[in-house]
This record gives C-alpha cells, sequence and structure tokens, in this order.
C-alpha cells in the first residue's frame, strides 16, 4: 500500500514565506499536487506513517536534531549559495552551530531534491552523500502562463511565418490593463528584474550598466520596499551589495520600483519588457528566465554554467563582471526590434522544456524512486 504523501507547508504559518523562493515552489506544488498530496502547516502533526517532504532544507537555519517526521523523507535544497562563498554570507555562531547539526540532518533524508544539476554537484560534494541519493526535478511556471495556442490551423507554435511576416497562433494579452499603475506612469518601454537582492545577484554592477545603456527598469521584488529603512541603518554584511545598489540608484528615473506585484501583474511585466535580465554571478537555477520565456521575452543572463544549463542558447549572455559588456546587450535588445524577435522566439521554445508535465512526471519518478 503506498504512504500518503505529506508536505510541509510553511506559508500557512509564516506570511512573509508567501513572497519568498520557498513559497513559489510550494505554490507549484499546491498546484499541480494538490489533490494527490496533504499539505501542513505543521510538522509536529505531519502523519508519521507517511512519506514526509520538507520543501525548504536550510543547511544554516534552526538546527533540526531530530529524526525526519515520515516512515521516508525527502528534503529539497535549492541551492547553497551562502556555503559556497562564504565571504560574502558570513555567518554567525549560531549559523554555523546550526549548520554542524544540520550537516549530519541531512543524511537522515532518504533522498534530496535540487533545481539543476550544478546545485546537485554542490551538494554531493559539499555533505559527501551519494549522488544517486540526489534527484534534479526543474521547475516550472504557474498555469496562467500556459500559452493558449489556436489550433485551428493545426499549427502548436505561437509563431509561424505567413508573407515573410511572423503571425501569432494565441489571442495577445491586453497587458496594458494589468500593468502596475506605478510602471504605467514612468514609462513605456523598459527591462526587468525579479528576484532577490542578495549579493550573487550582482545588483551593483546591473546598476552601473542601466545607467550607461541610459534604459529604465523595473526591479520587482518585495526586498526592494525595505531600501530606504536599510539605508538608514548599518547593514548586516549580507546587505552590503543592496546598500550600494541603493545609492546607485537613488533619485534615478530609470529605476522603477513597483513593490508587491500579483502573478497577473508580474505576467504582464515580462510581456511588456523587452528584456529580462539576471546577470547573477551564481543561481541554483534562473527562475525568471523560464517565466519570461513562457512570455516569448528575451533574457539577459550571466556567461556561467547554472544559466547554460538552464537557457542553453536561447538567452544573451553577458560577462556579469562587465557593466559595459551588459550594457551594450541591453542596448542591443532594447532596441533592435530584429534580434529581439529571434530571441524572443529562441526564448519559448526553450522554456517549453520546462513544462508542468516535465514537473509532474519528474517528480512521480522521484517518489517512485522509493517505492511509495
Amino acid at each position: 500500500m503506498a504512504l500518503p504523501i505529506v508536505i510541509y507547508d510553511p506559508t500557512q504559518q509564516d506570511e512573509h514565506s508567501k513572497v519568498r523562493g520557498v513559497g513559489r515552489y510550494v505554490q507549484l506544488l499546491k498546484l499541480y499536487f494538490n489533490n494527490a498530496w496533504q499539505f501542513t502547516g505543521d510538522v509536529q502533526q505531519a502523519d508519521k506513517k507517511s512519506l514526509f517532504i520538507q520543501p525548504f532544507f536550510n543547511p544554516i537555519g534552526p538546527s533540526q536534531k531530530t529524526k525526519p517526521k515520515g516512515v521516508k523523507n525527502i528534503a529539497i535544497i535549492h541551492d547553497l549559495i551562502p556555503l559556497t562563498y562564504p565571504l560574502y554570507f558570513p555567518l554567525g555562531l549560531r549559523a554555523k552551530w546550526s549548520l554542524y547539526w544540520n550537516k549530519q540532518h541531512i543524511k537522515r533524508f532518504d533522498l534530496v531534491v535540487t533545481d539543476s544539476l550544478e546545485s546537485k554537484k554542490d551538494i554531493v560534494s559539499y555533505f559527501k552523500i551519494d549522488e544517486r541519493r540526489v534527484h534534479v526535478v526543474y521547475p516550472t511556471v504557474l498555469p496562467i502562463y500556459l500559452p493558449h495556442l489556436d489550433t485551428i490551423q493545426g499549427h502548436r507554435h505561437p509563431f509561424h511565418k505567413q508573407n515573410d511576416q511572423t503571425v501569432f497562433e494565441f489571442s495577445p494579452l491586453n497587458i496594458d490593463a494589468f500593468l502596475p499603475e506605478s510602471v504605467k506612469q514612468q514609462t513605456q518601454a523598459f527591462i526587468v528584474y525579479v528576484g532577490d537582492a542578495t549579493w550573487n545577484k550582482n545588483l551593483p554592477t546591473l546598476a552601473r550598466a542601466i545607467k550607461m545603456a541610459n534604459v529604465p527598469c523595473v526591479f520587482v521584488g518585495n526586498v526592494f520596499s525595505k531600501m530606504q529603512k536599510l539605508a538608514a541603518v548599518k547593514p548586516h554584511p549580507w546587505q552590503k551589495s543592496l546598500l550600494e545598489f541603493t545609492k546607485l540608484a537613488e533619485s534615478d528615473k530609470r529605476f522603477i520600483f513597483p513593490g508587491y506585484v500579483s502573478d497577473v501583474e508580474l505576467m504582464a511585466l515580462y510581456k511588456y519588457a523587452r528584456a529580462n535580465i539576471l546577470i547573477s554571478h551564481n543561481e541554483g537555477f534562473g527562475f525568471s528566465f523560464i517565466e519570461a520565456g513562457y512570455m516569448s521575452t528575451p533574457s539577459i543572463l550571466s556567461n556561467i554554467p547554472i544559466f547554460h544549463e538552464t537557457a542553453g542558447n536561447a538567452a544573451l549572455f553577458v560577462n556579469q563582471l562587465d557593466p559595459k559588456n551588459i550594457a551594450n546587450a541591453i542596448i542591443q535588445l532594447f532596441y533592435d526590434a530584429v534580434s529581439r524577435e529571434k530571441m524572443s522566439i529562441e526564448a519559448f521554445d526553450r522554456a517549453q522544456q520546462y513544462n508542468p508535465n516535465n514537473f509532474i512526471n519528474r517528480w512521480n519518478t522521484v517518489i517512485s524512486a522509493l517505492g511509495s
């Protein structure tokens, strides 16, 4: 008899987690597995005769000295970036103590799931666990991103050529109706950044590139609503790059901060943007690439292994240490409609590899590997 599958849902107890990466991932699991899995906000109430999934195993979070909660257990680790770059993510005594215990605790899980092959390499190397116990499940997108194709003529692609012109196979969104007012009031053309503001995101370099390119950029992320408070206090070491970015962006109308946006507003921002940009030093996956790709929006990405894994050749790759190189890429996609259209189609095609069916099937394969 198959074990019931129980997953811890931190968003039931912590409102802030809904706007973090873990909240986004749990949202995907709920949407695609809600009829088959049980979601609980109280770990202590989890059925001990279950296959238990911890969706955010944080190696430097509160130490977990107890046994996992189910008969069989899966831990999800999205990346180990803070441990990979200790100079930029210094750990306090409490975090070091938690890390010590969690390195022991992770070995008690039957399997580990992560977002990419690059993250798998880091997990296997750092925790010294058998690579066969670490499975890669690439993330996917919310259902609202999926294209509604016109299949009357038998086409299964959102574009085709007709009289040497690109013809859309789906009804265009009325994106003006969904764009945040703060964006519409400031600009009609922009690039978009979606994500956090930790050191690995490389925001100071992005700010310098934006100034060189002289192009507006919309920054989506709850963290940007806290920038003014940060400027008034001594920053935590993890936030020094955000403080530097805040000073570079201050009173510059090319930097647009709409604050919290809904899923529909985010989708519209992707669709309206001339390019999505993510020039991180490192990532666990690069989520904004596939979301933008589903909206047929090209991306500018760092020329690093994780983004080649995620995007293949379907992006404009740049040296993330060179603001001028980044600025040139921004200018190319912002002003050159031909380059933008070509890259848009390539980005859409690549994004289809991360469709919900692949996400569901891969998770089912992981569950099957435990014999549940």
